[in-house]
């Protein structure tokens, strides 16, 4: 049972960050989709996928190797008791017999998630749906049909999507009620690295990330307040006093993170050396509203950080035949 239990958690973990229901802040796409039909996919999820690989299996519980081995014990100490030799009573052959022809059930639905967690696997990587054909441990097929020369490439097929106008001018508005002062917000990068928009994917110790501007971190214009980003690696000059302090022993030997990144730009423009005039500061460090209407642990502010860096760092593919996809 805890075998069958470790696995379906495994899957179901992934199933749920594939689906990014625990993010609200992804309010864009094919994300509020998910977000408006939460309950549906959680309920199948956590509910109605266990029912189902329960009831596939249900014609062999009267084989399960558990069960089988509990009536095992009991008919020899019944011949015991009744004073037989219990190896050589027909009920102890019989139930040995079907003991070493019976089906660990609860091994075998764990082999079933873990079969599911390796195949979905295949197709998601930190927010990217890729395609690829596995032949073994490590090792990818490619499709074939006998030509001398084939050419081949690891997102054949799929459709890249991501906007340079989001990345360079994402803006929200704070009292979105009042057209005649909407009070909007600009995240806008004033500086990023080559290749910052173009297709290609990123090596783990050198992906681009946002970093507030230290030096000109905002300023008011035409009424609008506009926030500063560079878009770059990241190193370990970008730490500062503030974040150190509250950095672990390890962290603090790596350039932060884009989650340490966001709490220094949160605590900078909150504070009130930040010097952002109060009645932005004060709007901007309310606490996010989700779209249930609960109200969030973190600050609108860091809502609109989570989905700026979200939209702009995960990598959209559209497979061309998505029922193919989804079904083979």
């Amino acid at each position: 049972m805890a075998i069958k239990n470790s696995k379906l958690t495994k899957f179901t973990s992934l199933l749920k960050e594939l689906f990014q229901l625990n993010q609200p802040e992804l309010d864009f796409g094919i994300y509020r989709i998910m977000h408006a039909r939460k309950d549906d996919i959680n309920r199948f999820i956590e509910q109605d996928l266990p029912k189902v690989v329960n009831t596939a299996f249900s014609d062999f519980e009267s084989q399960d190797k558990v069960v089988v081995q509990q009536e095992l014990v009991k008919a020899k100490k019944a011949a015991e008791d009744a004073g037989f030799d219990a190896s050589q009573s027909p009920k102890v052959r019989e139930l040995e017999a079907q003991y070493s022809q019976s089906v660990d059930t609860d091994r075998e639905e764990g082999e079933v998630y873990d079969a599911l967690l390796t195949f979905f696997s295949r197709y998601y990587d930190e927010g990217d749906f890729i395609s690829r054909r596995v032949y073994k441990e490590g090792t990818y097929a490619i499709p074939y049909s006998g030509e001398e020369v084939t050419l081949h490439w690891a997102n054949k097929d799929q459709y890249y999507i991501k906007s340079s106008e989001s990345l360079r001018d994402f803006c929200f508005r704070l009292k979105s009620e009042q057209p005649e002062n909407p009070m909007r917000v600009h995240f806008r990068v004033v500086d990023a690295e080559a290749g910052a928009q173009n297709n290609n994917k990123e090596a783990d110790d050198a992906k681009r990330v946002f970093i507030l501007d230290q030096e000109n971190p905002w300023e008011i214009k035409d009424n609008e307040l506009n926030i500063y980003f560079y878009y770059r690696a990241s190193n370990l000059d970008d730490w500062t006093d503030d974040a150190l302090e509250k950095a672990t022993a390890a962290a603090k030997k790596k350039p932060p993170t884009l989650d340490h990144l966001k709490q220094i730009a949160e605590q900078h423009l909150l504070s009130l050396n930040g010097g952002v005039p109060d009645e932005w500061r004060e709007l901007l460090e309310v606490k996010y509203k989700k779209t249930d209407g609960e109200l969030a642990d973190y600050s609108v502010l860091m809502s609109q950080l989570n989905l700026y860096t979200k939209k702009n760092t995960f990598d959209y593919f559209i497979h061309k035949n998505l029922g193919e996809f989804l079904t083979r």
